[in-house]
Formats: structure tokens, C-alpha cells, sequence
């Protein structure tokens, strides 16, 4: 059997990936650049026009407004947009349908619910993560990326390492613990608002020395560059007969924010809209599976 490692980024459209081609100034991204020549990229895949609806219907397979969630949750509406608890989502599926006895583990943003342990009721054996957005920018230390509640398995706790380093030390630390076959939903809270400068060991841009550096487009690409070098530690802290046996799903959630689009896309038809640029996302697929290395799929 397959172990199943599926990334979700939060706010990254096709554009911001050099993979696709299509952007005019994105960000260094050498892991999933490898991961794409090593797998197939998929050209043709569609989201939701925000973070909660793509993440209900990802973990459940059915369309947002069938599963209640047809907006994205905050703290004044979660309790009217909750994902019900009683859902056939992937952990219940791999518990009924297969016999190969997978562990299973959420890993990030959450975003379904603020109830604490809304994602073990959903049927996840292990989570770990902030369940809703990291909030606004604040000033050092108060950026939420560098200070924040994260739940593990219902449980609150003060966060203060950065939430993408965390996120891949748990993700590492959980697979770690794996005897037989796994399913990991890591669900990245980058490249996310509030928008600032990730530790400088992620990322290439020596220019941003402050957290919350003021260019904001240069402080997004940094947040990529720097999910894209987390994203890479985890793939090389895997052990290589782990890999073997492993596929890989990487995708986003959403498009990108419309401050940050640039031409020939409309800077007004970006996240929150249902024209291309708000719910084109990318889809790479790497596996022992993949036939054809490198290719791209129309699909």
C-alpha cells in the first residue's frame, strides 16, 4: 500500500509557481520545481473562490454547500459554519474501506471549526495545528506567524517557532512514529496574510530583515520561498524507503489575493471571485505510480 502525504498551500494560484509558466514574478521554489519533474503537473484544476468551502469539499469529496460550509469560518461564524462532525471524510473512508490499517494524522490549518477537537471528531486520529487564520499583522513579536494557539489533539498550547518550521517538525515527528501505511494532511498556513518576513534561512531575500517588512508582494514570494524549503526538509527527512512508497499531492486552496496579481491577470478577479485567477490552483502528483516523469496533464 501507498502512504498519502497531501500539502495543501493556503492563497497561491497557478501564477506564483514557475512550473506553470504563467506568472511574470514568482517566487524560488526549487522543491516543487523537483517535485513536478518528478511527477505529473496538472494544468486544469479548480478550487473554490476561498480557504473553508476547497477544504470541506478536499476532505469530504462533496461540493461545499452540501456540506454546510459555503463561506469561509471565522471566530464570529463558526458556530454557523461548522463542518458536521458526523461526515464521511478520508481518515473515516481509510478506516472503513481499507484493509491495510492506515494511520492517519491533520497537520496545520484546520479552518473547519474552532471547536478543539473538531478534527479528531471528524475521524483524524492525530492533529496538530492552528485551527483558523493566524490573524492580522501585528508588530514583532506580535506577528501571528511567530506567536499563536496551536490545538494538538484538543488541547491548546502557546506556539512561538515559526508555524511553517513547526508544522513540518510535527509532520517529520509524526511519520516518524509510523510502523504500517499513512495518510498525512499537511495543511500549510503559508503564504497566508498577515504577510512578513519568514527567518531569514527560508528564503533568498536578504533585503527583508523585519517581520513585517512593508513590501508586501516581496514579503509573500518570501513566505512561498520559504514553505517551499520546509516542504523540502520534510521530503528529505523522509526516510528513502519511505519515498518509495510514498505519493505526493501537492495543491492549494484557493488563487491568489488580488494585491497580489500582476499582468496580464486582472488584480480584480483574485481570491474571493470566480474568474480564473480566484479558483485556478496548482495540482503536482508525485508517486511510484507516475508513468511519465515530468509530464503535464490536461485533464
Amino acid at each position: 500500500p501507498q502512504n498519502v502525504l497531501l500539502v495543501l498551500s493556503d492563497d497561491m494560484g497557478v501564477d506564483m509557481l514557475h512550473v506553470y509558466g504563467v506568472g511574470t514574478d514568482v517566487a524560488l521554489t526549487p522543491n516543487l520545481d523537483a517535485l513536478a519533474r518528478d511527477g505529473v503537473t496538472f494544468r486544469n484544476v479548480w478550487a473554490n473562490a476561498v480557504c473553508s468551502p476547497t477544504r470541506a469539499t478536499l476532505l469530504t469529496g462533496r461540493y461545499p454547500l452540501r456540506t454546510g460550509i459555503g463561506r469561509n469560518l471565522a471566530l464570529e461564524n463558526a458556530h454557523e459554519f461548522t463542518l458536521d462532525a458526523s461526515a464521511f471524510t478520508l481518515p473515516r473512508m481509510l478506516d472503513a474501506r481499507s484493509a491495510h490499517g492506515y494511520a492517519h494524522a491533520a497537520i496545520g490549518k484546520w479552518h473547519l471549526s474552532s471547536a478543539s477537537t473538531h478534527p479528531n471528531d471528524l475521524g483524524f486520529a492525530h492533529y496538530a495545528g492552528p485551527l483558523l487564520n493566524l490573524g492580522d499583522v501585528g508588530v514583532p513579536p506580535g506577528n501571528p506567524y511567530f506567536s499563536y494557539t496551536k490545538t494538538v489533539d484538543g488541547r491548546a498550547q502557546h506556539a512561538t517557532k515559526y508555524a511553517t518550521t513547526d508544522q513540518v517538525d510535527d509532520a517529520l515527528k509524526w511519520i516518524g512514529a509510523q510502523s504500517g501505511p499513512w495518510f498525512l494532511y499537511l495543511a500549510f498556513n503559508a503564504p497566508h496574510v498577515p504577510l512578513h518576513a519568514p527567518p531569514a534561512a527560508l528564503h533568498s531575500n536578504k533585503a527583508l530583515v523585519s517581520r513585517t517588512a512593508d513590501n508586501r508582494r516581496e514579503c509573500y514570494k518570501a513566505m512561498i520561498e520559504a514553505m517551499d524549503s520546509e516542504f523540502g526538509r520534510l521530503l528529505a527527512g523522509l526516510p528513502q524507503a519511505a519515498l518509495e512508497h510514498t505519493t505526493i499531492l501537492f495543491m492549494a486552496d484557493n488563487g491568489t489575493p488580488d494585491d497580489m496579481i500582476l499582468a496580464p491577470f486582472d488584480a480584480e478577479r483574485g481570491k474571493g471571485s470566480v474568474y480564473e485567477e480566484g479558483i485556478h490552483v496548482p495540482l503536482i502528483v508525485r508517486s511510484p505510480l507516475v508513468k511519465r516523469p515530468g509530464s503535464f496533464c490536461e485533464a
